[in-house]
């Protein structure tokens, strides 16, 4: 099975609503706690922040899917086994047109030892920590097995 997806972080903008410009304030310029209210803030038209998304989207593309095979055997009159596999495989998402970025961690970065690096890798491009990566920038977990036993 195949997925794409188009996606914009943030398509039509966003608006945050505080109740900043709804409250009081103080002598000194402070806002009063518990005074002002964003519902206000927003039928006013008022927002305290927002934002707005330029330039295109990304185009994701993953694949993922599953198997399993089992078998029924009937031991005695009274007890009957079943057994199986199960394999599941999802890879990670790459951006069509190789619009993505990740980064590339020095070995010391997670344990916070000396010297910290961290550099931004993209797709075709070899990391100086994790070497060559695939164009999802993740290197996929193909080993997702699962036994299945059962008895009765």
């Amino acid at each position: 099975m195949q997925v794409n997806t188009d996606t914009d972080s943030n398509p039509r903008g966003s608006f945050v609503f505080t109740g900043t410009n709804t409250s009081q304030f103080d002598s000194s310029g402070n806002q009063v706690l518990g005074t002002g209210y964003d519902f206000a803030d927003f039928l006013l038209g008022l927002p305290q922040q927002t934002s707005e998304q330029f330039g295109e989207g990304n185009h994701f593309r993953g694949n993922y899917g599953d198997l399993y095979a089992q078998d029924e055997w009937k031991m005695r009159a009274n007890l009957t086994l079943n057994l199986g596999v199960r394999y599941e495989y999802v890879s990670p998402l790459t951006e069509m047109n190789n619009r993505i970025v990740n980064l590339d961690l020095s070995p010391g970065v997670l344990t916070q030892t000396p010297p910290l690096s961290v550099t931004p890798i993209q797709p075709g491009q070899v990391g100086p920590y994790s070497g060559s990566l695939p164009t999802s920038l993740l290197r996929p977990d193909r080993n997702n097995f699962a036994p299945r036993i059962g008895f009765a």
